[in-house]
């Protein structure tokens, strides 16, 4: 009996044990549980910490302040440009924005007029700079938005450093302005219709001489500028429609008393690659800047043109005019593009001067200027239909008179290698792979 009686107090004990044992385990899992969530969540802060919008108004509103907001599109949604005024400009967003692969579709016509700023203008229909993130969406673009900047300060004295001081620029994209610092932009296409235009636009004022200075454009796809280590990576730029920049100085050229002093007399000449009056387009980027920027991993396809544009025009005294498909000009100090797939029937186009030595070509299908720290690597030649033959170079400009002031489509010049005029009087050489 005594024997029984052990055998169940044991039974009892390992019982007891067993349950502890139990316990135990189960409370390690739930803890072991509980922080492998709060991992994921603290490695992916915006599923925890975003704010959700759905509609472009409730986007557009946080995107164009200077703000570290997190966001996530819980939808596809469309913007009409014309009838919203919202923009970009100058405002810094730095927080991140994830489209969750959703679209948004931009529609309208709208022309953004800036004057008399005395300032550099950054510029886009998301954000004027960006410094965040902007990842994972479809962009659809069949609108004509347009971000001009007109030059009406008065000067009041001859001097030859009058011309730069009071000239300015506007650097605009359908993105951003500007993606500067550590700014990305991420698994991001743009679809850019062949009835869409997107321009940046310098106007010059009164252009007498009391009004020295110009203003110069800087547009791009994705961005108008890069610069910092800012990066496109894994993208997609679909152009079949219009990305075109202006520059204007009405002076340029002119023979100007420098300090009211006949003595010595010049030209107002516009030809530093740095100088504010600078027409510049990119598909991708129109400009980069310092440090080093790069493209990772982009594929850049469709029938679209990329144009940029000087007046006055055929005139040796303004020649900072550059366009290419996948950037405009390079004056980064380190610039990298690691993996590039293209088509070749890509087509850009410059507004060029004539010269006595002849005429200065700056359009190509990677870019009007390379730059001296280009890093190239993987880069990649699409051949489709019709891409190889001798007139694949047939291209099609919209009827712009290069002011953004109308959406009508379809005036046909050129091919590769000739020159041609435009509607406005700009003479227009192309340039493609």
């Amino acid at each position: 009996m005594k024997k029984d009686n052990s055998v169940l107090t044991l039974m009892k004990k390992c019982f007891k044990i067993g349950l502890l044992l139990f316990v135990l385990t189960s409370l390690l899992l739930v803890v072991f549980l509980s922080n492998t969530r709060a991992a994921k969540l603290n490695n992916n802060p915006t599923s925890a910490e975003a704010t959700a919008v759905s509609t472009g108004t409730a986007l557009l509103n946080i995107l164009n302040a200077s703000t570290s907001e997190n966001i996530e599109l819980t939808q596809d949604i469309t913007i009409d440009v014309g009838s919203t005024s919202k923009y970009g400009k100058n405002n810094v967003y730095n927080g991140t924005f994830d489209g969750q692969g959703y679209t948004i579709t931009i529609t309208g016509y709208r022309k953004h007029d800036f004057k008399d700023e005395a300032a550099n203008v950054y510029a886009g229909l998301f954000s004027g700079k960006l410094t965040g993130t902007f990842k994972n969406v479809v962009i659809n673009y069949d609108a004509n938005l347009h971000f001009a900047l007109t030059n009406n300060i008065q000067t009041g004295s001859s001097r030859k450093e009058v011309v730069d001081e009071n000239s300015y620029f506007i650097s605009a994209g359908i993105i951003t302005g500007l993606l500067d610092t550590n700014g990305k932009i991420e698994n991001v296409q743009l679809n850019i219709s062949n009835n869409a235009a997107f321009s940046a636009l310098g106007i010059d004022g009164p252009g007498n001489t009391n009004y020295l200075g110009g203003s110069g454009g800087i547009a791009g796809g994705f961005a108008g500028t890069m610069q910092g280590t800012g990066t496109v990576r894994n993208s997609t730029l679909n152009n079949n429609g219009f990305i075109f920049a202006r520059a204007e100085n009405k002076n340029a050229g002119d023979t100007i008393d420098w300090g009211n002093n006949s003595q010595i007399a010049s030209a107002i000449e516009i030809t530093a690659i740095n100088n504010p009056c600078r027409s510049i387009s990119g598909g991708i980027v129109g400009e980069l800047m310092t440090t080093s920027p790069s493209l990772v991993n982009l594929v850049i396809k469709g029938n679209g043109v990329v144009a940029s544009n000087l007046k006055p025009s055929n005139n040796n005294a303004l020649t900072t005019a550059y366009a290419g498909n996948v950037f405009g000009s390079n004056r980064a100090s380190n610039f990298t593009i690691d993996g590039l797939l293209y088509k070749s029937a890509n087509k850009s186009a410059t507004s060029p001067t004539t010269s006595p030595t002849g005429t200065i070509n700056n359009a190509g299908t990677w870019a009007g200027r390379a730059g001296m720290n280009l890093v190239i690597s993987n880069v990649f030649r699409i051949k489709a239909d019709g891409d190889i033959s001798n007139n694949r170079g047939k291209l099609t400009l919209q009827s712009y008179d290069f002011t953004g002031n109308s959406p009508i489509t379809k005036t046909s010049i050129g091919e590769y290698n000739k020159e041609e005029t435009g509607k406005d009087g700009g003479v227009f050489k192309l340039g493609w792979g």
